[in-house]
Parts: C-alpha cells; structure tokens; sequence
C-alpha cells in the first residue's frame, strides 16, 4: 500500500469521526419525526461502503442452476411469497442457532438481490393473499424476531445498501422503554426506524415470550400454546383463563405500538412460532388463538406446523373473501451462505407442470417421516429404526390442479405403495394405494381417510422387483394405474379438494421393513 493511500484512509477515518463528534449531543430534525442521531449517521456510512461491496459481488443468481446437476423444474417465483426470519446479528462473528453473523447476512442479502429478489412488507402480503394486487417479480418478505438491537444496528445498513425493507416484530414488555438499552431495541428507536421507511414494525406479544409452568415442576410451556400451571392454586388455567390471558397480551402489544407510531398495526408473530399447532397440553389452543387473532389483525406468522408441509405461501380463488391469514415462515440457517439460501429457495418455489425428476439432485423432496434420499437417480424412501414407513412431498407443487403422475418403482412385494394427488396438507389429501391384493382410491378430508373405490384381487399384487404406477386426477375424477394397466377408478373426488401437490409414502404393518425405490417421474398437466 504506497503512502498516498494510506494517508487517504486516514483522512475518511478522521472526517468520519469528526463528523460523529459534532452531532453527538445534536439531533437533527430532517423529515417528519426523523431524527438523525449519531447512530443512524454511522449506519448511513456502512450502507455506503456496503452498497460499494454489493457492486463488486460475484455471486450467482441461478442457484440450482449452479449447484444442482442433472434436469432443471422450469420455477414460477411470482406464484407464491416466501418469509424468511432471522432472530439476530451478533457483533461477534461467531454465529449460533438465532444468530447470523454480519458476514453471512450480507452474503445471504447479496445474493437475493443479484438473484432478481425483491422485498416486500406486511401490507403488500396482506393484499397479495386476497388478490388485490400484483408483487414485483420473486417477492420475499424478510422478517425479525424479537426487536434485538443488533439486528438492527448491522442489518440496517444492509437493507438500506440494497434499498431492501424487513420486518421487526417487537416484544413490548423489552421494548416499551425510552431509554436507549443494551440488548433490545427502545421506543426511540422503534419510532427512528418506523420513521426510516425500512422497517415495517409489528407485534411479538407484549409478555409472552418465555417458557412458562405448564406442570408441577415442569417449565417447558409456550405462551400461546400451553395452559399455565397456577401455583398457588395448585390447578391449570381454565380455558376463560387461557383466553382472558391470550387476549390481554394481544391486546397490549397492539395498543401500545399503536399509541407509539400512531398508525394501525395488524400483524403479529407467534414467540418461537408456536400456536399450539404441534406441541401443546390444551388441544383448544390453536382453535382459541385464531379466533382471538382474527379479530385484531390481518395475519399470524408461525413456523414448523406438522400438519403443513409446503413452505411458502400461496394465493388461492378462496382468499378474496377471506379477511385473515396464518402466514408460514421459515428460519433461515445461520451457516448457509447466499447459494444456500438461494438453494432453498429455489426448491420451495412453484413448479410448473410437466414435471419431469431425473433424481440427480434434490429439487424440492421434503422430509416428513422416515429417512428420504436422492441422487444416482433415485428417490428413496427408508423407514427410521422402529418405524413402520416413510414419506416424502414435493415443495412447490401445491397449485397443480388437473395432471397424471408415473414412476418406476421398485419395493418389497408385502409393503404398500403410495401415490398422493391433490396434497393439500396432512388432513386434506387423495392417493392411490398399491398394496398387497389390493388397490385402493383414499381421500382424507378434514383428517379423516376414507376408502372412496377399490379393488381386491391378487392380480393386482404389487410385484416384487420393479413395477411403474401412476394416478391420473382431473375435475373429480382419479384413476389408479399399474405397469400400464387400469386398476381402479372413482369420480366422487370432494370438489375442496381441486388442487394439490404430488407425494410418496410406503408403508408396512412389521417395522423396519417398508422402504421404496422411485425414479423415471414424469408429471404431465392433463
């Protein structure tokens, strides 16, 4: 480095904090109720130095294009909205489970803006669900949890580098403070973001964001999920009691970030993503949150639904008369670098039809029970040690309405094979089962499976070795195929179950015998 340089660097170093020290006891009033503190002049800073990084990075913006081998899903990115969430950005750089260091983040962000991705807010969700209007191409919604004042202190100047907008959803019994804090974010703070134009502020409850008694002993219950175990009165909360509670905190957080930014706020997060919809000692919970939810705000962010498999959101026909909406969310790994990050992406998007898997490489196979597999060509399909079967949906398919699935299968002859249409959630499904002396057409609605058309005879036996099935849905109608030949048939498909995405499953009635070989997919729109 010659001496010109050095002494350059030196002189941006000095005029830097020369600047910093002259408005260190001034505020200045620039628009609105924005003030510009020493913070924000510094975060201003970094955005330009980070703006200058973004125009030098190399990353790509076709992930599976340049990390996948094998055929390419042609992908719709504007047919459905993922939203991400963070927790925090530690001014270390040692990243954990709710941290991502600086570093990463700017790969992560880097790389969706050069992938074409552009962020949205809360509002432009809202409307996108009921069909009021159109996103720009590969909407994202990037989210925050908890109003941590490293995320915005690191991720501020990001976001402003690549004029990107997030989401913070603020816990008011942290945050309704004046004073300037260590650890989260102050009411000055939240009105100088709201203010910032890049921070579209929303509710994380108002005191709900620990574990709580939910037993004698036993603290391991969530807020929004669990009925609290009362001490004192040596019972759990009545179910009033559980209302009463989830209502008043609701209504707090709403309140007061209403008062503070003087403008409606209409969303809100579930603490660590949880409504009751998968672990809970109150099986009223969730049914007791929506209902409260709905009659405060526009949408729910939650994570991790057991009953839901896909993992962005969608717009259907049906949201244009609806009013509220449980949003899906996904945490973003704070190890995955930006092809990562576009990587999952990628294998959420929606994919259109036809549809053909050469199995090189994982284009969107989500794992939902038993041990799921791909590559050399192969989907496969293995129980877990114990278990009876195992399962497999594909991410992105959710939209297909009428079309014919077929593979080439290979499985024991005593285990049986299943092919799911119309996949709408674990409780709202149709399939064709290929089993031992038998055929059947299951549809589950509502989480109960019926046998709606079958067939016994020995003929249709699955083979031992290698066999090609398929299922043909089209209006209401399913037909179960095998190794070309009809099988069976019904036209009594529940018109709510009109569109849904395409699944595998094997089972068996011993443990540890049921797994399935898959390859030579091919989905075809009919």
């Amino acid at each position: 480095m010659n001496k010109f340089t050095s002494k350059v660097k030196i002189y941006v170093v000095v005029a830097i904090i020369v600047i910093v020290v002259g408005v260190k006891f001034a505020y200045v009033r620039i628009h609105s109720n924005f003030i510009y503190t020493p913070d924000t002049l510094i975060r201003s800073v970094k955005a330009m130095i980070y703006k200058n990084q973004y125009e030098k990075f190399g990353g790509s913006g076709s992930a599976l294009a340049a990390t996948e081998s094998g055929t390419l899903p042609e992908l719709d990115y504007n047919a459905s909205v993922p939203v991400i969430v963070y927790h925090g950005i530690p001014y270390s750089d040692v990243p954990n489970q709710f941290s991502i260091t600086l570093d990463n983040f700017k790969d992560q962000l880097f790389s969706l803006k050069k992938a074409g991705y552009n962020s949205i807010i809360t509002k432009d969700l809202y409307r996108y669900m009921r069909g009021e209007v159109r996103l720009p191409e590969k909407p994202i919604l990037i989210t925050f949890d908890d109003g941590r004042v490293d995320s915005v202190e690191l991720a501020d100047p990001v976001l402003k580098a690549l004029d990107y907008k997030a989401v913070m959803f603020v816990i008011g019994r942290y945050s309704f403070l004046k004073e300037r804090q260590k650890y989260y974010i102050s009411t000055n703070m939240i009105k100088e973001m709201d203010a910032s134009g890049r921070w579209d502020i929303e509710a994380h409850s108002f005191d709900g964001h620990n574990s709580y008694p939910s037993a004698p002993g036993v603290t391991d219950g969530h807020f929004f999920s669990h009925k609290q175990w009362l001490s004192a009165k040596n019972r759990l909360e009545t179910d009033e009691e559980f209302r009463t509670r989830i209502r008043t905190d609701l209504g707090e957080i709403q309140d007061g970030l209403q008062e503070l930014l003087h403008k409606p706020i209409r969303s809100f997060a579930f603490p660590f993503g949880d409504f009751g919809q998968n672990n809970t000692n109150f099986d009223m919970a969730r049914a007791i949150n929506i209902d409260i939810g709905e009659k405060l705000f526009d949408m729910e962010f939650y994570q991790n639904d057991r009953h839901e498999r896909y993992t962005n959101n969608y717009y259907s026909e049906a949201n244009a008369s609806s009013t509220f909406f449980l949003v899906r969310r996904f945490d973003v790994n704070s190890e995955w670098s930006g092809a990562d990050l576009l990587l999952a992406l990628d294998r959420s998007a929606v994919k259109k039809l036809p549809y053909i898997d050469d199995f090189l490489s994982n284009k969107g196979w989500l794992i939902f029970w038993g041990k799921v597999k791909v590559g050399s060509g192969q989907l496969s399909i293995e129980t877990e040690s114990g278990e009876t079967g195992g399962t497999t949906i594909l991410d992105g398919s959710q939209l297909w309405r009428d079309y014919s699935v077929r593979a080439t299968v290979s499985s024991p002859a005593k285990s049986n094979v299943y092919v799911w249409t119309r996949f709408v959630d674990d409780e709202n499904n149709t399939a064709c089962n290929f089993g031992n002396g038998f055929i059947h057409i299951e549809q589950t609605l509502n989480g109960k499976s019926n046998i709606i058309q079958g067939k016994i005879d020995p003929k249709f036996n699955t083979p031992g070795g290698e066999f090609t099935i398929e299922a043909r849905v089209k209006g209401r109608t399913i037909e179960c195929i095998l190794n070309g030949k009809f099988a069976v048939s019904s036209n009594f498909l529940d018109e709510k179950l009109a569109s849904g995405g395409v699944g595998f499953k094997t089972w068996e009635f011993d443990p540890d015998q049921a797994n399935m070989n898959i390859s030579n997919l091919n989905i075809q729109e009919i």
